[in-house]
């Protein structure tokens, strides 16, 4: 009797421990001793969240970049509405643009 139920024991425990070995250790393996479906998986989160990642800080520079050209915008609008003489702000003398610019190095004048 004593017998029999340590065969059957024993059989059972060595069936489970098969059936677990061949459930861990099938499929192939890539160098680091990993399944390869569950190495894709964790390289695919990675790269996704390194693109989110991305994302977001892009989304959160563009939002910023807005912000400061809209308060630039308003304060440039305040300070035309103070100052109602826009003429005054082109009256500076014009430059012409076409003329040779003047050398400011040369050693001696005309000789």
């Amino acid at each position: 009797m004593k017998k029999k139920l340590l065969s059957i024991l024993l059989a059972g425990i060595l069936l489970t421990g098969l059936t677990l070995n061949a459930e861990s250790f099938a499929g192939p393996r890539d160098h680091h001793g990993q399944k390869y479906s569950q190495h894709k998986e964790m390289r695919h989160q990675q790269y996704n969240k390194k693109k989110q990642d991305h994302k977001k800080k892009y989304q959160q520079k563009k939002q910023d970049h807005k912000k400061k050209y809209q308060q630039r915008k308003q304060e440039h609008k305040k300070f035309f509405k103070k100052t109602n003489d826009k003429k005054k702000f082109n009256n500076h003398k014009k430059v012409n643009h076409h003329k040779k610019p003047v050398n400011h190095h040369k050693k001696f004048g005309r000789r």
